[in-house]
């Protein structure tokens, strides 16, 4: 008899009561679902996180202490994020904190309010197949949350997207398609060897996905380089054909550049981005954003147009943002509940402070602000607006956020390429 379980695209964290031991398992967002929970819950409670099995150590700033290893003596004064571990992995990916067992778990359990663990993992990829002994889920756990990256259907069902391919295909009963299909997602989420298999308490599916249209920003005059930027060479192409690749991997409710020049509209052509041209870039970057939004919502009110849940805006001068990244915002997104503005903070050289950066994701419900926008702070100005509406997501890499301004970025960035 299978597990019955319900149903949402939002895990209401004020329904999360102290003494809860929550096991988030499943493929598509868990670490990003967690690391929301956490900054929302610990307003109010000592949360811990740890994981079952193995998660990334989380970046510095991000959390008010971690424990490692049994001998550890757990105090938590206050309220917090406090992360707990048997061991700590040097890894090629970075560090990673691995079991929660023993003595530790005990004190954790204990010393928090609340506990988040991350008890299962899919190296990055929307579908997977379970080991019998998977997922790893703690006895006292009275909540189990399954993460299904509904947003990923389409995609191609390969080895990029499925983890454990062969065991996948030799249990799942269907015919594989050559992309990643409802009945995929579905089998995971129901079947005796699925997600929910090992699964304690109440058991939560967390729908992940989010209908956001994507808009490129490029109708900036490059002053400042004295020439074309967007269109300059590198890494062997123009430069916001690097931004065009990215989206073109991710699935969006629509696709959008908007531009003062010919060239790179024919360059969207060959994505399948549609274009927008601006005849009045010179009133400066909010023009473009008011293009683009307007764009995107007549789409939606129109005749057999998609329904659309936020905007994500791309400056065409980031060509090292990447479709994980990507993901992981939009992920943010609908962990968020789809009503938070969110805003990626770079981590600095210094490994201790942070830079707001771009992508940016606005909730539709801003779309009427954003087409009164003027000037050339674009979005910013609603971020000044409505601080409490933002989110800010850390990125420990830095570099993803590099936008090119001037010549000399331009050097550093070949310099490092």
């Amino acid at each position: 008899m299978l597990l019955k379980f319900e149903r949402t695209e939002l895990i209401k964290t004020d329904d999360i009561p102290k003494g809860s031991v929550i096991s988030v398992v499943g493929c598509g967002g868990k670490t990003t679902l967690i690391e929301y929970m956490a900054a929302v819950l610990s307003k109010k409670f000592k949360v811990g996180v740890a994981a079952s099995a193995k998660m990334r150590m989380p970046l510095p700033g991000t959390f008010d202490q971690c424990f490692i290893g049994s001998q550890s003596e757990v105090i938590l004064p206050e309220p917090g994020i406090y992360y707990f571990a048997d061991t700590c992995m040097k890894t090629p990916e970075g560090d990673k904190l691995c079991g929660f067992s023993g003595d530790l778990k005990k004190k954790a359990l204990l010393a928090t309010d609340i506990m988040l663990i991350e008890a299962d993992g899919s190296a990055h990829k929307p579908v997977k197949a379970w080991k019998e002994d998977e997922p790893v889920i703690i006895q006292e756990t009275t909540m189990t949350i399954g993460a299904a990256a509904f947003g990923r259907i389409g995609e191609a069902a390969d080895g990029t997207t499925i983890h454990r391919l062969p065991l996948f295909l030799s249990i799942y009963p269907g015919a594989v398609s050559k992309t990643l299909t409802r009945d995929m997602f579905e089998w995971m989420i129901g079947s005796k060897d699925g997600m929910f298999k090992n699964s304690r308490g109440r058991a939560v599916v967390w729908e992940n996905r989010a209908e956001i249209a994507a808009v490129v920003l490029a109708s900036g005059y490059a002053r400042r380089m004295g020439a074309n930027k967007l269109m300059i060479p590198v890494m062997g192409k123009p430069m916001i054909a690097h931004v065009f690749e990215a989206l073109a991997t991710v699935s969006f409710s629509k696709k959008t550049v908007v531009t003062n020049q010919a060239s790179i509209g024919a360059l969207a052509k060959k994505y399948g981005i549609d274009t927008v041209f601006n005849h009045h870039a010179d009133e400066g970057q909010s023009r473009s954003v008011v293009l683009g939004t307007a764009a995107c919502m007549r789409q939606e009110h129109g005749e057999g147009g998609k329904h659309i849940d936020g905007l994500m805006f791309f400056p065409g001068d980031m060509p090292l943002v990447t479709p994980d990244l990507i993901r992981k915002l939009m992920t943010a997104f609908a962990a968020a509940g789809k009503e938070k503005i969110i805003v990626p903070v770079y981590l600095g050289s210094d490994q201790k402070t942070y830079r707001r950066g771009s992508p940016v994701i606005f909730p539709a419900a801003f779309s009427e602000a954003l087409m009164q926008l003027s000037g050339d702070s674009g979005g910013r100005q609603i971020l000044k607006k409505y601080p409490e509406k933002v989110y800010e997501v850390p990125v420990g890499d830095g570099r993803l956020g590099t936008d090119i301004d001037s010549s000399e970025d331009l050097i550093k960035l070949r310099s490092r390429t």
